[in-house]
């Protein structure tokens, strides 16, 4: 009809009701509605029935930035975009909307174009869109956008152990410049694009947490640091290493008394016997000793004297003790070698055909001098009544030579002095007719009787008295003449 409506009734289906001619109305809750609308005019009334579908609009949550490290060095990363939807969504039901990715805005809106989920970078840093839609009307939908960024993975190169000398307190304990180990752990990477850090557990390293002091000072000996090596814009991209802190012994290099050495025209010394009184209680596997004319030289470590030399004048030398684990911890000490030259000269041979009294006199013009015999007497003059050879022990400011005297038979007496019995007719035998035995004993030069024999005359020839043969060497006799007297010497047995 063309009549004018004169009243309306609005029946909404949610329980809201209007006589407005032109009514809006928002709905709470999505939902099929029966809306029902009801017009009238002064001569009819007319009912109007419409379904309608109030569909979920969703929200498109912010999303952080999806960050990859570089783990192959290539700049390019497999994305796995179904990882954002939960922050999409975040409480928003995934079976009443669906999420698809586009590398654009234009893309996004019009809804063409979708990203594979498995999607791999074109570039370092890029811009991600994402699309969250009702499943059922895809009219309703939100957009929002997130970078997925390809970071620098840093390499964690191997370190040394970090040693340093202790000081005289030798505790294990020093502070160290971890800073310093930054060169080695980067070598060559870019220190403004990764940082370190430093920490006393491996946990630590992986969570970034507790972080050493550039100044550290250890806790105990030989303790284990570990290195994270960190992209400074995206700390989630770190290697971790390790590397020791050693503190190593400082060693000590004790003072050596003056070493004097008894007079000769040219004096070789071994320089290794001080070895033992240079490291004193210190451990020779632990710490070497080196030697050197000049402490420069030493304190350098150059021109080291080969452990054996000579010298004939007074002179210092200096010993260099050093840590075998860090050759920068050393100590050095100087050592006085001296020549003490004896005041004396040597003894005259004496002989005699027959043993009688003699006097040795050592003659050193003394009163520090200490004398020990041969004979195990300590006066500076002794007196003998044997033949043989007389030595004096002398010492004078702890240096030590020795004064030799021989007292023996006179040539002419024909005492022979070797037999050599070969079967060749000469010296046979010890020969000793011309003088008239009582007795004669043998011994060898141990001391130990050998042989004996009552009247000898010519019966020895190198036998003991079993008759067994004995060997080339020197041999003492004890002979005992018809009138009482001794006499002693020695011949030599050659086989």
């Amino acid at each position: 009809t063309n009549d004018t409506v004169t009243s309306a009734s609005w029946d909404f289906g949610d329980g809201v009701t209007s006589t407005d001619f032109n009514p809006t109305h928002t709905y709470s809750n999505s939902g099929t509605y029966d809306v029902t609308l009801t017009i009238s005019n002064d001569t009819e009334t007319l009912t109007i029935n419409e379904s309608i579908t109030i569909f979920d609009a969703p929200t498109a949550n912010p999303v952080p930035d999806y960050i990859l490290c570089d783990d192959a060095n290539d700049q390019v990363e497999l994305f796995d975009l179904t990882t954002r939807d939960q922050f999409i969504l975040d409480t928003q039901s995934n079976t009443t909307f669906s999420i698809n990715y586009f590398s654009s805005l234009t893309d996004a809106e019009s809804n063409n174009n979708p990203l594979s989920t498995n999607y791999y970078n074109t570039n370092m840093e890029e811009e991600i869109f994402a699309r969250i839609e009702n499943s059922q009307n895809n009219q309703c939908y939100d957009i929002t956008s997130f970078n997925i960024i390809v970071a620098a993975l840093p390499t964690a190169y191997p370190v040394n152990d970090y040693i340093v000398c202790d000081d005289e307190s030798n505790n294990g304990i020093a502070t160290f410049n971890l800073t310093s180990i930054n060169n080695q752990v980067l070598n060559g990477q870019s220190s403004t694009t990764f940082s370190t850090s430093f920490h006393t557990t491996y946990i630590d390293a992986i969570d970034g947490s507790n972080s050493l002091p550039n100044n550290y000072t250890n806790q105990s000996a030989n303790e284990e640091v570990f290195i994270r090596v960190f992209n400074s814009d995206y700390p989630d991209c770190f290697n971790i290493t390790s590397f020791n802190l050693i503190v190593s012994q400082q060693p000590v290099a004790n003072t050596v008394t003056d070493f004097v050495m008894c007079e000769n025209d040219m004096f070789d010394l071994d320089l290794s016997l001080f070895d033992q009184d240079v490291l004193l209680n210190q451990n020779s596997s632990d710490f070497s000793v080196s030697y050197y004319y000049n402490q420069n030289d030493a304190i350098n470590s150059l021109n080291e004297i080969n452990t054996e030399i000579s010298y004939d004048e007074d002179m210092i030398v200096f010993a260099k003790v050093e840590n075998n684990n860090n050759l920068d911890c050393y100590a050095i000490t100087p050592i006085k070698l001296t020549i003490y030259r004896f005041p004396f000269e040597p003894f005259e041979e004496i002989e005699s055909c027959f043993q009688r009294n003699f006097t040795l006199e050592a003659n050193i013009e003394s009163d520090e001098a200490t004398y020990l015999w041969n004979t195990g007497e300590t006066a500076e003059s002794i007196t003998v009544n044997n033949f043989g050879t007389y030595e004096v022990e002398i010492t004078i400011n702890n240096c030590t030579e020795v004064k030799t005297i021989d007292f023996k038979q006179d040539k002419d007496c024909n005492i022979p002095q070797g037999i050599s019995p070969n079967g060749d007719i000469f010296n046979e035998s010890l020969d000793l007719s011309f003088l008239d035995i009582d007795n004669l004993i043998i011994y060898n030069r141990y001391g130990t009787e050998v042989y004996s024999k009552n009247n000898y005359i010519n019966e020895w020839k190198g036998q003991t008295n079993d008759g067994k043969k004995l060997p080339t060497g020197t041999y003492f006799y004890v002979i005992k003449t018809l009138s009482n007297k001794t006499h002693t010497g020695w011949v030599y047995l050659n086989r």
